[in-house]
């Protein structure tokens, strides 16, 4: 006959109900640390990704600015600044770095980096919608003059924003 008494007084029951206590309060802090760890090496593979990624996208910019300065500085009757700059990572990323990089300093120097582009760009888009104008009349062609002055003397800032944004990175990149 079964009765609490005897079933409350059965060893076999304390040996379960403190290897189930045991395996609880072992399991679920062994658990959550492997959680935790391999989240904190995934957020540091998609850091370095990130600062790779953005990086690239700098240099690459800094590469299509010099391109556009010696384009402009050409002293040519008609320039063509035709190429557009790539701003794509530099806008999609401009929320998550913040998340990731866990360094205010570097991301405000990638936004001043970003935010310099993006009027050269701009500028950029303008011109190419002027040189969409058939009748290149003498009006538009003073207008890309001033343009083009415009641009020259703003691509040194650009140029020392995106070098300061690399600098900032290759120092968080060392510094991992």
């Amino acid at each position: 006959m079964w009765t609490w008494a005897s079933h409350f007084l059965d060893i076999s029951f304390w040996q379960h109900l403190l290897t189930t206590v045991l395996g609880v309060a072992l399991g679920i802090p062994a658990a959550l640390w492997v959680d935790r760890s391999i989240r904190r090496h995934q957020q540091r593979a998609e850091r370095g990704q990130l600062i790779e990624a953005l990086s690239q996208s700098l240099e690459e910019n800094l590469s299509l600015v010099n391109r556009l300065e010696s384009e402009l500085s050409d002293n040519r009757p008609d320039p063509q600044p035709t190429d557009p700059l790539d701003l794509m990572l530099l806008n999609s990323t401009s929320i998550t770095k913040y998340e990731s990089l866990d360094s205010i300093r570097v991301c405000q120097s990638i936004d001043s980096a970003r935010y310099r582009l993006t009027c050269l760009d701009s500028k950029l888009e303008n011109a190419r919608k002027l040189l969409g104008d058939s009748n290149r009349s003498a009006l538009v062609r003073a207008v890309m003059q001033r343009f083009n002055q415009g641009c020259v003397a703003q691509i040194p800032d650009v140029r020392s924003a995106i070098e300061s944004a690399k600098r900032e990175l290759q120092e968080l990149r060392s510094g991992r």
